[in-house]
């Protein structure tokens, strides 16, 4: 089996392989037709889990293709992701955005292929009214292939799961095993007895003295503002610029607040983190690079950032994983949101956490936090907005109002 040793590390067979699957289902005509609207005004790419959608204006109006793509089960993309730790040499870029395109071939992947096959796309647009390959889902599509190139966890997202969570996973699996194991003890081997604590006394003694703590100086009245602030010269080239200085000294300022006033510590998913600092004014211009950062697309670390304002950590952590909180707590949550439901006739659907309203266009989800998140589907997305709450009924309102506001 080739491994990286012997594999000239690329990105771009991700992007290849993507456009042949394009060239599978497009005429080379129509390829041609929808590179040209990339010329023309669109939007940014949204790739979300199963699809991938934007928006091109035409003179009709605005039109938003979508190209659709089967997700892995949950079985599935944990037996890939054991394949990619077992192969010590891929970890290494797997860790990274720029993810080797050896991981192409099922072969490293336990026989389970990332990339889908070319039957198993579906093209949708407005502009016709089947579903079927058109020039605004050609240039999506090259729009997929162009981030791929030089982004291809674009392609893990639309498979189901975020490039953030491989990460978190590898990142595990090296911390355990870097933990020291203790040597077995040989069969016949006395144990040591414990030891006689026999300074007991003395040590309970000791928690009792008193401590005196250094004299400090009261704090002058009037507001304080970080040192940073009356500081002008940039620092050395080698340094971070000072506008992300004094970012990060609000962010840090920020989060010393949290701690003091009992706010739980994030856990080391580094996404949190970054949608916090992403959610306060100094890092909001940060954006960009934090979704460098997770290996996500802007779109998605914009949705993280929106749910960390709306309820902080929890939120995000709802926003990415899906968690099973009992068949009980959807059915209470269903039977309670029952009589404020515009069309209660219609399907109410269950999956994980998420109990969804397609009629009214409203999902629930509920969080780590015992809180139930609300969403509103736009332009094919699902959007989080504020404000989660302990009781269904409220955020199912609070889905409504923002309905009614947009």
């Amino acid at each position: 089996m080739t491994t990286l040793a012997g594999h000239q590390h690329t990105t771009a067979r991700w992007a290849t392989a993507w456009t042949e699957l394009l060239e599978e289902n497009m005429t080379p005509a129509l390829l041609t037709e929808g590179r040209t609207l990339l010329d023309g005004p669109t939007n940014a790419l949204q790739a979300d889990q199963g699809f991938a959608s934007t928006k091109i204006t035409t003179h009709a109006g605005d039109l938003r293709p979508r190209i659709e793509v089967p997700q892995l089960t949950e079985t599935e993309w944990d037996a890939v992701y054991e394949a990619i730790a077992a192969q010590p040499d891929i970890v290494t870029s797997a860790r990274t955005q720029a993810v080797t395109d050896l991981l192409t071939d099922p072969q490293y992947t336990a026989g389970i292929p990332i990339l889908p096959a070319a039957e198993e796309l579906t093209f949708t647009c407005p502009c016709q009214p089947q579903p079927g390959p058109c020039l605004h889902t050609a240039a999506l599509g090259q729009m997929i292939a162009n981030r791929a190139r030089t982004v291809p966890t674009v392609l893990f997202t639309l498979r189901g799961r975020a490039h953030q969570h491989l990460k978190s996973y590898l990142r595990r699996r090296g911390t355990a095993a870097a933990q020291p194991q203790p040597a077995p003890t040989p069969p016949g081997t006395l144990l040591a007895p414990p030891p006689i604590f026999a300074h007991t006394v003395l040590a309970q003694d000791a928690r009792y003295r008193p401590v005196y703590l250094p004299h400090t100086p009261p704090l002058a009245s009037g507001s304080t503002a970080p040192a940073l602030e009356s500081v002008t010269d940039q620092p050395p080239a080698s340094c971070p610029p000072l506008q992300a200085l004094s970012a990060l000294v609000h962010a840090a300022a920020g989060r010393a607040a949290d701690l003091l006033s009992g706010v739980p510590v994030p856990s080391e998913d580094l996404a949190p983190d970054l949608a916090r600092f992403t959610a306060s004014p100094p890092g909001e211009s940060y954006t960009e690079q934090a979704a460098q950062q997770l290996g996500l697309p802007y779109a998605q670390m914009r949705q993280l950032t929106a749910a960390h304002r709306c309820g902080g950590n929890a939120a995000v952590e709802t926003f990415l994983y899906a968690t099973d909180p009992g068949s009980e707590v959807l059915a209470e949550a269903e039977e309670a949101i029952q009589p404020y439901r515009p069309s209660p006739f219609a399907t109410l659907a269950r999956e994980g956490n998420r109990l969804t309203d397609p009629a009214a266009r409203i999902q629930l989800r509920y969080g780590p936090d015992r809180r139930w998140h609300p969403y509103i589907e736009q332009f094919g997305d699902w959007r989080v907005v504020p404000e989660p709450d302990g009781d269904p009924v409220s955020a199912y309102k609070a889905a409504r109002a923002a309905l009614r506001r947009r």
